[in-house]
């Protein structure tokens, strides 16, 4: 069995070159791009969009769009990650096109800080939650997840829909040992 063990005191520069390389390979990333209003270190979405066939006829299909924004602060207060939650909640509403087809949108927001993040913060993002359903789940749902890593300690607040991924922004040994990961990138 393998212990996990968080690197700690991390780069912002290097976290994000590590967050881009474990997207890539499901996601289409975008590095310091402008979405609405807001500027965001990465941008990473992800669509998929399935089919069942008779003969040549379309029986049924479903769609999936997944988002991740991801956006750094030197200091990480409770009014920014207010302000982030209520983006992200609009952006949710903004990208959703509910129908017969569409199964779930789902918005991961991602807030950095290279400082220690405080009380409030984790408890408020701890506590957030936004899942809305369409036409009772037949034409789908939208859902936000909130995170915030903090890169002096290594340490990740995450809500409940939140910690599904949480381990996509964890920074393990493991990791680097497999190979994913360069050494020189992380110390």
């Amino acid at each position: 069995m393998l212990y996990y063990q968080l690197v700690k005191a991390m780069d912002k520069e290097q976290y994000l070159r590590v967050l881009e390389k474990k997207h890539a390979l499901y996601f289409d990333v975008f590095r310091d791009r402008r979405v609405g209003d807001q500027l965001f270190d990465i941008v990473a979405e992800f669509h998929a969009r399935t089919e069942r066939h008779l003969l040549t006829m379309v029986m049924d299909a479903y769609e999936a769009h997944e988002y991740r924004m991801i956006k750094c602060y030197d200091r990480l207060s409770l009014d920014n990650v207010i302000n982030f939650a209520k983006w992200l909640t609009q952006e949710a509403h903004r990208r959703t096109r509910p129908n017969e087809e569409h199964m779930c949108t789902i918005i991961t927001g991602a807030v950095i800080s290279e400082n220690t993040l405080d009380e409030d913060v984790k408890k408020f993002i701890k506590g957030f939650k936004h899942v809305k359903y369409h036409a009772f789940g037949l034409k789908g749902w939208q859902e936000v997840r909130l995170l915030a890593v903090d890169l002096s300690t290594g340490s990740v607040a995450a809500n409940g829909r939140g910690r599904q991924v949480i381990d996509d922004f964890k920074i393990s040994e493991a990791a680097i040992c497999s190979g994913d990961i360069s050494k020189r990138e992380v110390e």
